[in-house]
């Protein structure tokens, strides 16, 4: 994605819309943590943004591959723990 941005004539002047991803991959905020993380795997995706369904996808944030593996990993440590 950024090696299509820069190879495009006055970089400076690109505008996001030659590059970004048009109606991503999105999760709501009432999906389960198993949801989102089936999501990124399924999608092999790093990131996945977070939309709010009652305000028209408003991104209220996003989630990372990695902080999404740390969370099951200390929840399922924290579980066999119990």
């Amino acid at each position: 994605m950024r090696k299509r941005a820069l190879s495009s004539g006055d970089k400076k002047e690109t505008p996001v819309t030659e590059f970004m991803t048009r109606d991503p991959v999105a999760i709501s905020l009432e999906d389960s943590s198993l949801s989102a993380a089936a999501t990124l795997k399924d999608y092999k995706i790093k990131w996945i943004p977070v939309v709010d369904q009652k305000q028209i996808r408003r991104i209220v944030g996003c989630i990372s591959a990695r902080k999404m593996m740390a969370y099951i990993l200390k929840e399922s440590s924290a579980a066999s723990e119990k």
